[in-house]
């Protein structure tokens, strides 16, 4: 799955692909909406954000992320996977635009 952003087109990057024989999905570009992992990410940094005031020192911060991380890491990842069809739904009903995902 490739967003078409610039670092999948470096040399390396290719190359890698090359040699591992990795098949590439046609993936329209500026579609986060059928990547369930960005609403993940959003996740993550609410709960990071909710803790930020009581860190601070950097072992702090890596073990409130991971804490965070381990809290919704099957549940909340199962939870937007599940909505896949929706998602491209959506995106099918908005022609390839921007969706409430």
């Amino acid at each position: 799955m490739e967003d078409g952003a610039s670092a999948y087109q470096a040399r390396y990057t290719q190359a890698i692909q090359h040699v591992y024989q990795m098949p590439k999905l046609p993936w329209p570009p500026y579609s986060p909406d059928f990547n369930p992992m960005e609403n993940v990410w959003g996740v993550l940094k609410d709960r990071f954000d909710d803790r930020r005031s009581q860190i601070r020192e950097t072992d702090a911060m890596i073990i409130t992320v991971q804490e965070e991380w381990d809290s919704i890491m099957e549940e909340g990842i199962l939870a937007f996977v599940n909505t896949m069809l929706q998602r491209i739904e959506a995106v099918i009903a908005a022609n390839r635009g921007h969706t409430r995902w």
